[in-house]
């Protein structure tokens, strides 16, 4: 009768070890980091996003107002240091950048780019797209386990390091830029990038969100490529 209770136990520790250590697929881990953002539901939901970020680093303090219609439509407004601004408007395949110079076209890149930020979580349809996604070897930063998802784009290759015990993104890096989820914030039950930091070599930018709006009103004068 103990020999059977013992094989019991060490059957059910097994089970629970085996568990433990399941490795994950790229796609498993990409699930379970889509599912921090918030109720699936909710996240679908949300056509519209507002957003301002100061960003500062040693060159001074940049401010950015956002404005996002889903599911291609995109204002931006950027103010440098020395009070020049620039907008940036993407409306369906058509792009335009207004600054100081004048008016400008956006480059079919730039306007790819945009129309992704207009998906306001665009993460959620990588796998529609056919991104290429493979599990890299997991690392360590700061005491902290990280999966390594590699994300081949249709024009870039982003590093998600994921953290292994809440599956929220730790950094991401692409293009020789790294960067950092500081803090997070739940918004109407969504969860938001509250601050950040980035570095290229020796060029390091902090940005802070001070302000989110989710599916408010966002008249579409503002997206009028004029």
């Amino acid at each position: 009768m103990k020999d059977l209770i013992l094989i019991s136990i060490l059957a059910i520790l097994t089970s629970c070890t085996s568990g433990q250590n399941e490795k994950l697929t790229a796609e498993e881990i990409w699930g379970k980091y889509i599912e921090t953002f918030g109720d699936k539901k909710d996240v679908k939901n949300i056509k519209t996003y507002s957003s301002t970020n100061i960003a500062s680093s040693k060159f001074g303090e940049i401010k950015s107002e956002v404005k996002l219609k889903y599911p291609d439509k995109v204002y931006q407004e950027i103010e440098y240091p020395n009070n020049a601004k620039v907008i940036y408007i993407v409306n369906g395949d058509t792009g335009i950048v207004k600054s100081p110079k004048g008016i400008e076209p956006l480059s079919k890149d730039d306007i790819a780019n945009f129309k992704q930020m207009a998906l306001i979580f665009p993460e959620i349809h990588y796998k529609q797209f056919g991104y290429k996604m493979e599990l890299k070897n997991d690392t360590v930063i700061e005491s902290i386990k990280l999966y390594n998802v590699e994300i081949t784009t249709d024009n870039e290759i982003i590093n998600y390091l994921i953290n292994k015990n809440n599956f929220q993104v730790y950094q991401t890096i692409s293009g020789g830029y790294i960067t950092e989820i500081i803090e997070t914030k739940i918004v109407d039950g969504v969860r938001l990038i509250k601050s950040s930091k980035s570095i290229n070599g020796e060029n390091t930018m902090t940005g802070n969100y001070i302000k989110y709006e989710l599916n408010g009103v966002i008249n579409d004068n503002i997206f009028e490529l004029k």
